[in-house]
C-alpha cells in the first residue's frame, strides 16, 4: 500500500537559489532557453551551490529526459558527459521560498500503515521543521535530532495524504501526525472504463494493489502546490532535497532496476519507472491526458507493453509504473521530464553503486530490498545502509514517542513481535497481523472483541 533556487543556467549566482518557469507556463518567455555549452553542467552545479568536489554524489543528479533520450536517460551523474546538457533549461530563476511544496502519499485502504506514515512525516520534519500544517500533535520539529546528517531547510513543505472514502479508520492517525487529508472518489477511472479487455481482467493483480495504485496520479490535481513529491509509505527522507524542489519539470522520476526480463537501453529496451518516488508539477491537463491514455490504451504481455511501444513490460507495468513512462516518452513529448539519480533519491540498496553511497549522502531510502522495519527483520549482515536506514526509522519513532511523553520502544528484531505506537488516534486492531508471538503481543489481548 502507498502510504515524498538554484541559479540561472549561465552560472550567475542567485540568492536563495532560483527557478525559471518551463515552456508554456505563465511568465515564461517563448523560447527563453539559455544557450548551453560544454561548461554548463559545472556552472549549473555552482549556481545550485554544489561544490565541485561533491558534485559526483551531492548534486540534484538528473541524468536524462524521457522524451529527449528515447529511454529513461543516460545513467550518468550530473556533470558527466552530455546527459546533463539540457539540465539548465529545467532550473528557473526566482525565490524557492515562494514555491508551494508538498510531500504526498496515496493511502488506498485502512491497514497497518499509520506508524509508517507517522515516521515518514517525522523524517520530513527533521529536514523541514515548518512541515507543521494539519492537526499535528506534539512533535520534535526544530528539536528533531534523530537524523545526524539532516541539513535543515527553512522551506515550508506540507505533507498530504491522498485517500478515498474507503479509508476511515486511519484518518485520526493521519491527522494526529500532521497529514493534510485530500479525498478523491477513487483513482480517476473504473475497471469498466478500461478499453483493453485483457487489462480489465488482469489489472487487479498488477503491481502492489491493482487499479488503486493509480490514485497516485491525483498528485497532478493538487494544483494548490507548485511541486508535489510522491512517496510510498515505506520510504524515509534522510537528507535535504532543496535541489530537487528547484527542478521546474513536469515529472522528475527514478528508474527501477533491470530485473524481471527487462531489456536495458543498451539492448534497445527501457529501464522501468519506479512508482515509489517521483515528483510532479501539478497540472490538471496533464492528469487528464495520462488518465485518457490509460483508459484507451492497450497493454500487451508480449514484451512490448503499452500499445506495442516497448514501454511498460515489467512489474507494475500495467498500472502507474508502465503508463507514466509510456505517456511521457511516447505521447507527451513536449512535457519536460528528468530522471534522477536513484542512489540519491530512491536508494533501495540493489546496486553496488547505491550500496557504496555514504550514509550522509542519502536523500530518500526505500525499504524494498531492505526489509520494512515493522516487519521485524533486522539484517545486521546486510550492507550497512540497510541497517542504518532501519535504525533511523526506529530512532524517528522514538522521537515521536519522546515528544508525547511515551516510553521509547525497543527496535523490533523478530517477526511477529511488532507493537504499534501507543496513541489514542492509532487503531491498534489494524496491526494484529504484525504481532502473533507470545508473550510479545499482550496489547492484542487488550483489543475490544470484534462483533
Amino acid at each position: 500500500q502507498h502510504i515524498d533556487r538554484g541559479g540561472r543556467a549561465d552560472g550567475a549566482m542567485v540568492a536563495g537559489a532560483g527557478l525559471r518557469r518551463g515552456p508554456g507556463q505563465a511568465g515564461a518567455q517563448a523560447g527563453a532557453r539559455p544557450g548551453l555549452g560544454a561548461s554548463t553542467p559545472l556552472l549549473l552545479l555552482l549556481a545550485l551551490g554544489v561544490s565541485v568536489a561533491a558534485a559526483a554524489v551531492d548534486a540534484v543528479a538528473p541524468v536524462g529526459s524521457m522524451a529527449g533520450d528515447g529511454n529513461l536517460g543516460a545513467r550518468k551523474l550530473l556533470g558527466v558527459g552530455t546527459a546533463a546538457a539540457g539540465v539548465g533549461a529545467h532550473v528557473a530563476t526566482g525565490d524557492l521560498s515562494q514555491l508551494r511544496l508538498a510531500v504526498a502519499v496515496a493511502v488506498t485502504s485502512d491497514g497497518p500503515y499509520g506508524d509508517a506514515l507517522a515516521v515518514l512525516h517525522e523524517s520530513v520534519r527533521a529536514v523541514y521543521p515548518r512541515a507543521l500544517r494539519g492537526d499535528a500533535g506534539p512533535g520534535s520539529g526544530e528539536n528533531n535530532t534523530a537524523n545526524p546528517h539532516a541539513v535543515k531547510s527553512m522551506l515550508r513543505v506540507d505533507t498530504v495524504a491522498i485517500l478515498t472514502p474507503k479509508v476511515q479508520r486511519m484518518r485520526p492517525m493521519l491527522r494526529e501526525f500532521g497529514w493534510i487529508l485530500r479525498e478523491f472518489e477513487g483513482p480517476g477511472m473504473t475497471y469498466d472504463e478500461l478499453q483493453d479487455e485483457g487489462l480489465r481482467k488482469n489489472i487487479k493483480k498488477a503491481g502492489c494493489c491493482g487499479l488503486d495504485e493509480m490514485l497516485k496520479l491525483r498528485a497532478f490535481q493538487l494544483t494548490e502546490y507548485d511541486r508535489v513529491l510522491v512517496l510510498d509509505g515505506d520510504t524515509l527522507l534522510l537528507g535535504n532535497i532543496d535541489r530537487l524542489w528547484a527542478l521546474d519539470v513536469t515529472l522528475a522520476y527514478t528508474r527501477d532496476g533491470a530485473g524481471g526480463g527487462v531489456r536495458p537501453p543498451e539492448d534497445n529496451g527501457e529501464y522501468p519507472f519506479q512508482g515509489g518516488v517521483f515528483m510532479v508539477r501539478p497540472d490538471q491537463a496533464t492528469y487528464e491526458r495520462v488518465v485518457h491514455g490509460f483508459r484507451s490504451g492497450q497493454f500487451h504481455k508480449n514484451g512490448l507493453g503499452w500499445n506495442d511501444s516497448g514501454s511498460g513490460f515489467w512489474y507494475g507495468g500495467g498500472t502507474i509504473q508502465g503508463i507514466m513512462p509510456y505517456m511521457f516518452r511516447h505521447v507527451l513529448r513536449q512535457a519536460e521530464s528528468l530522471e534522477l539519480d536513484r542512489c540519491l533519491y530512491d536508494n533501495m540498496g540493489d546496486e553496488a553503486r547505491c550500496k557504496a553511497l555514504p550514509e550522509s549522502q542519502l536523500r530518500v531510502y526505500h525499504f524494498t530490498i531492505c526489509s520494512k522495519p515493522w516487519s521485524g527483520y533486522v539484517f545486521r549482515s546486510r550492507h550497512g545502509q540497510c541497517l542504518y536506514a532501519q535504525e533511523m526509522w526506529w530512532e524517528f519513532r522514538r522521537q515521536i514517542e519522546s515528544a508525547r511523553g511515551l516510553p521509547g520502544t525497543e527496535t523490533c528484531t523478530h517477526r511477529g513481535r511488532y507493537t504499534p505506537i501507543d496513541v489514542a488516534a492509532n487503531d491498534k486492531a489494524l496491526y494484529k497481523e504484525l504481532c502473533d508471538k507470545e508473550p510479545y503481543c499482550a496489547w492484542v489481548k487488550e483489543l475490544p472483541k470484534e462483533g
